[in-house]
């Protein structure tokens, strides 16, 4: 037999721990106009060299942004997911694949969102040797390491990005070298 306060606090604890879990369960994407653009950063170091396939990243507006009747705020979180992570190896570059998902509403609603086209990833040629080229796929956008010596893909925390509201995961198109 459980007793006194103990039995309470954790029937208290199971409802609080339950509510994330369905908070989880039911967020749903909305339709919203497309091509809507909103200007993000990343809030994590994400790299080939230690990134894994399916793991999730987070990032969060650093503007406002109104998606038809909704007002987005500053510091709102969103999250992406690595498609494609290959650490370098011998002459073969490392390469990334992002696919952004959706910025994450505190009511429980998603806005699917993906890359903005022309997009540039800020920051990122100075923070990995040699060229960051970008080849779009329907998934997401690869990051190839390159230049004279081959090298991981590095996005430092606060990399800065556009994310465009539509289809989650729309590529970013290939830069001009």
């Amino acid at each position: 037999m459980v007793g006194g306060t103990l039995f309470p606090a954790l029937v208290a604890a199971a409802l609080v721990l339950g509510a994330g879990a369905n908070r989880a369960l039911a967020s749903h994407l909305i339709d919203v106009p497309p091509g809507v653009l909103i200007e993000a950063k990343l809030d994590e170091r994400i790299s080939s060299h230690d990134a894994k396939v399916g793991q999730t990243f987070v990032f969060e507006t650093t503007s406002e942004a109104h998606v038809g009747d909704i007002t987005v705020p500053v510091g709102t979180l969103g999250h992406g997911r690595v498609e494609v992570a290959e650490a370098t190896v011998g002459s073969r570059p490392g390469k990334l694949t992002l696919a952004l998902v959706s910025i994450d509403l505190p009511d429980g609603r998603d806005i699917p969102v993906g890359f903005a086209p022309g997009s540039a990833v800020g920051g990122v040629g100075k923070h990995v040797k040699g060229a960051i080229i970008p080849i779009p796929l329907p998934i997401g956008v690869v990051f190839v390491g390159g230049g004279s010596k081959p090298s991981d893909v590095v996005f430092p925390q606060g990399t800065l990005f556009t994310a465009q509201t539509g289809p989650a995961s729309t590529p970013l198109p290939a830069a001009s070298p």
